[in-house]
């Protein structure tokens, strides 16, 4: 196949992811719509959840096996980011990405979708569901929407970096860490927390009480309350002098150091 046939075939693709995240759009803004009326129709509702969780199931086989199949990693978001929700962010080296949705789907809780990429040595892509619509038990660290993907240095690891909404007046965000090896995603526990290593914490907000918790595997780690503006509690990174990886707390009163990595 020309390089010609290449893009065209890689062009038809994502046609086609715009047109189905246009779908699952559209049927999430039905549903809303409807919920919000003042004599909604139960049946109704039901229907709409129902034909939305086949569209968003649908959405997931294509950008796992159909998409999965384009000629080059990369491809432009462009499109995507001003007629659509899906969130698309990609490592600072491009050989790995991730593809997020809101499912619509959730209740006070927001059921996302993730979708991790890597350009494997061969160029082709090897595709991972973290956390998928109608799947249950999955790791509630999944359910985010990524906004930044970074590589430690000289090592094949990455760390992602997502929002989440646990219920209606808590947020927050969430890091986790995966390594690239042979081709293939693996956890790996690369922060250290009393004496033994992990791999994610949480930052979690609660806007009712104005307080924030940071939890690491599920343990609370640190715990602040009367925050003046809590929406300004996030986690941040930096390379530090030594070229590693900073991870901080940032917040009114200044930045706190969490991990060196």
């Amino acid at each position: 196949m020309t390089n010609s046939a290449h893009l065209d075939a890689d062009q038809q693709l994502q046609a086609k992811l715009v047109a189905l995240v246009k779908s699952v759009d559209e049927l999430q803004f039905d549903l809303d719509q409807e919920k919000m009326k003042v004599n909604w129709d139960a049946k109704r509702i039901t229907k709409l959840e129902d034909t939305l969780l086949s569209r968003n199931r649908q959405l997931i086989e294509f950008i796992s096996n159909d998409f999965s199949k384009r000629k080059s990693f990369s491809f432009s978001t462009s499109k995507l980011e001003k007629e659509t929700s899906l969130k698309v962010v990609y490592s600072t080296d491009n050989k790995l990405c991730s593809i997020a949705w809101d499912t619509g789907l959730g209740g006070t809780m927001t059921q996302n979708v993730l979708i991790c990429q890597i350009s494997k040595p061969d160029h082709s892509i090897l595709s991972k569901e973290l956390y998928t619509a109608g799947i249950a038990n999955g790791e509630l660290k999944y359910n985010c929407i990524p906004t930044a993907i970074g590589k430690i240095n000289k090592s094949k690891v990455y760390f992602l970096l997502g929002d989440h909404q646990f219920e209606s007046n808590t947020n927050g965000q969430t890091m986790f860490f995966l390594s690239i090896a042979s081709g293939r995603f693996e956890k790996v526990n690369v922060l250290k927390h009393q004496e033994r290593a992990t791999n994610y914490f949480t930052l979690k907000r609660d806007f009712i009480n104005s307080s924030y918790t940071l939890e690491v595997e599920n343990e609370v780690l640190l715990e602040e309350k009367i925050i003046e503006d809590i929406s300004l509690v996030t986690i941040e990174f930096a390379k530090d002098k030594k070229n590693k990886f900073d991870i901080l707390l940032h917040t009114t009163k200044g930045d706190k150091l969490l991990w060196t990595i």
